[in-house]
C-alpha cells in the first residue's frame, strides 16, 4: 500500500513479513507502556481496542489470552508484557532496534475487534 512505501526498507521489510497488532483494553497501564515500547522502537502497529462486552468475547475465541496487552507479531502472540519477550520477538522479525520512522509516521487509529452494528435504518415516512 501506499502508506507502507513511506517506510524504510528494513521496517518495510519487518512489517510485510511480520504485521504488529496489538491488543489493548481503555484505562489499562501496561496497555499504554505497551503502545510506548512500540512507538519507541519504532515498529508500526495496529491496534484493536477491546471495549465492549462483544469485543471482549471474541478476543477470547481468538484463544491469545485472557489479559491485554497482548502482541501479535505474525502469526505468533506474546502474552502480557515483557519488555526483553517482546523485544526478542521484534528482534527475530527483523524490526530495527533504533526508530527511524519518518517523522510525518502514524499508526492508524485503534479499532474495535467487533465492529458496531449499524443502526437500523429509519424508514422514510409515508407519502401524503
Amino acid at each position: 500500500s501506499e502508506v507502507v512505501a513511506v517506510l524504510p526498507l528494513e521496517v518495510r521489510r519487518a512489517a510485510a513479513a511480520f504485521p504488529l497488532t496489538l491488543y489493548t483494553a481503555p484505562e489499562c497501564g501496561a496497555c499504554g507502556a505497551a503502545r510506548e515500547l512500540l512507538r519507541a522502537r519504532g515498529a508500526p502497529f495496529s491496534e484493536v481496542t477491546l471495549g465492549t462486552p462483544q469485543d471482549i468475547e471474541a478476543f477470547k475465541k481468538l484463544d491469545l489470552c485472557e489479559k491485554v496487552p497482548v502482541r501479535s507479531i505474525g502469526r505468533q502472540s506474546v502474552k502480557e508484557l515483557n519488555p526483553d519477550e517482546w523485544h526478542r520477538a521484534l528482534d527475530s522479525a527483523g524490526y530495527p532496534r533504533s526508530a527511524y520512522l519518518p517523522p510525518s509516521w502514524r499508526n492508524p487509529p485503534p479499532r474495535p475487534l467487533v465492529a458496531p452494528a449499524a443502526a437500523p435504518a429509519t424508514p422514510a415516512p409515508a407519502g401524503r
